[in-house]
């Protein structure tokens, strides 16, 4: 594998990383926003059953890009959104 080759691979998992990290983000701020209205509703309730629902979400962000592979590999449709233009290999001048 040559310099070329080698930059372009690299270039295509950096785009692939980026694309799942920008992917969790905005599904996990979905995910914290939702957990902290819950949050607030619960404000007249005891200061741990608040905590449980603000763990459980901060605990279940990270499993939110392993949940969606499942959902992939599962076969189910997918709308595509797009937010993060396809990936297309740089053009050597």
């Amino acid at each position: 594998m040559n310099g070329a080759q080698w930059w372009l691979t690299l270039d295509r998992v950096g785009f692939q990383a980026a694309w799942i990290l920008l992917s969790a983000l905005w599904q996990s701020s979905i995910l914290l926003a939702a957990a902290g209205v819950l949050a607030w509703l619960l404000r007249r309730r005891r200061a741990s059953v608040r905590q449980a629902v603000l763990a459980a979400a901060v605990l279940a962000s990270p499993l939110i890009p392993l949940l969606g592979w499942g959902a992939w590999r599962s076969g189910t449709p997918r709308a595509p959104i797009p937010v993060v233009p396809a990936y297309s290999a740089p053009v050597e001048p």
